[in-house]
């Protein structure tokens, strides 16, 4: 009896620890920067946050307050928002980065799983209340112009929109709405202590942290996406190819059709910023795949040749982005190889198959945009930067 209530007391008394050490860190610590948020379902945007959960504003984005007026609003996604599970803090994501340097006011109203057609929403809805002189629209390769094409099937909102391949638009079709599918047990208990403990978020996101989850991106019952690559030259970190290729293969009409989409929703927002007179810039932000690997003609297994078909893909997604914008005059700037250069003597992403940076990753996206000389001339520059580094062919 002595022996149990011993190990009772050690126990409670871990517990103890635990719950002041929590309470501590929830009272002096920013909760956006290590607690998942709750979400609430919308007809329109498909899902939002819930406001003033997880730290974010009344309107539910990932800001302090809502300012009567702002410098800059950023639009995005998760990239744009500053990281998905395990998130940089705020004051780290390349928005506030970007503002820093600036020396300029920032609203970023990014959020994980938008697209393109929730820019241009909640631009035209929320945005230009705020009356600023600068939008920048975080426009991330890997997954923007899939995300164009599903938001406009699966929401009545962009009905007139609807391409052929559609179909007639049904509400009850809508994956949103639909109930998930299971997840391993300790996925589910991962995810539940990520939304309400920072001590569990601060413990993943330690080099410890990151090598379980790494072995768990390994293993298809817990991260269900597939073959997955490792690359260790010279920061070890995994890459799920399979599951990056799903949103950017050029076979798929989700895709083809999704990039007519994207520059439609890019053109409307650049219709919109005219009118008012606001200056527009396009991030085109890369894939940790185009980051880390790049393209090679010689692959030894069937998954290196799925990412190798990957990174063709983007690179003539982004070819044909760049030629787009040019097209129709809009300021653009493009990371990749200053994240390229950079990712040889800095780590840039985690060791696990999170695809989003960290800080200093976002820190490269910010300072590439304060640097470039939104002119004609610096735009040509840029455009035949990256046509001299180019090479689509596939593997």
């Amino acid at each position: 009896m002595k022996i149990v209530a011993t190990g009772l007391l050690a126990v409670f008394s871990m517990l103890f620890t635990f719950l002041i050490f929590e309470v501590g860190m929830q009272i002096l610590l920013e909760p956006s920067d290590l607690l998942w948020s709750e979400t609430t379902p919308d007809p329109v945007l498909r899902f939002r946050v819930v406001p003033g959960s997880g730290g974010h504003d009344d309107w539910g984005f990932r800001n302090k307050r809502i300012p009567d007026s702002v410098d800059i609003i950023t639009l995005g996604d998760s990239m744009t928002w500053g990281g998905a599970g395990v998130a940089v803090p705020v004051q780290e994501n390349w928005p506030s980065q970007y503002g820093r340097i600036k020396g300029r006011s920032v609203y970023n109203f990014g959020v994980w799983a938008y697209g393109p057609a929730h820019y241009l929403y909640l631009l035209e809805t929320r945005g230009l209340s705020l009356k600023p002189q600068t939008v920048i629209v975080g426009l991330y390769l890997g997954n923007d112009f899939h995300d164009a094409y599903t938001t406009v099937r699966d929401s009545s909102e962009w009905e007139a929109l609807r391409t052929a391949s559609m179909g007639p638009f049904d509400p009850a079709a809508n994956p949103w709405s639909a109930i998930s599918s299971p997840r391993h047990p300790l996925v589910v208990v991962r995810d539940f202590m990520r939304q309400r403990s920072m001590i569990w978020t601060s413990l993943e996101a330690g080099v410890i942290g990151q090598m379980i989850n790494a072995l768990g991106d390994q293993r298809d019952e817990f991260s269900g996406h597939g073959c997955t690559v490792r690359t260790d030259e010279p920061f070890p970190s995994l890459i799920q190819a399979e599951a990056r290729f799903h949103a950017l293969n050029p076979d798929s009409v989700v895709v083809r059709e999704g990039i007519g989409l994207a520059e439609f929703f890019i053109r409307r927002i650049a219709e919109v910023t005219r009118k008012q007179g606001i200056e527009l810039v396009i991030v085109l932000i890369p894939t940790k795949e185009s980051v880390l690997v790049g393209y090679r003609k010689t692959v030894s297994t069937e998954c290196e040749r799925v990412l190798q078909r990957l990174i063709a893909a983007e690179a003539t997604y982004r070819e044909k982005m760049i030629d787009y914008l040019g097209n129709q005059g809009i300021p653009f700037v493009d990371p990749l190889e200053d994240m390229r250069d950079e990712a040889k003597r800095v780590r840039l992403y985690m060791r696990s198959a999170d695809s989003h940076p960290v800080a200093r990753g976002y820190a490269l996206i910010a300072e590439s945009i304060a640097k470039a000389e939104l002119l004609p001339t610096s735009l040509e520059a840029q455009d035949g930067r990256h046509r001299k580094n180019l090479d689509t062919t596939s593997p």
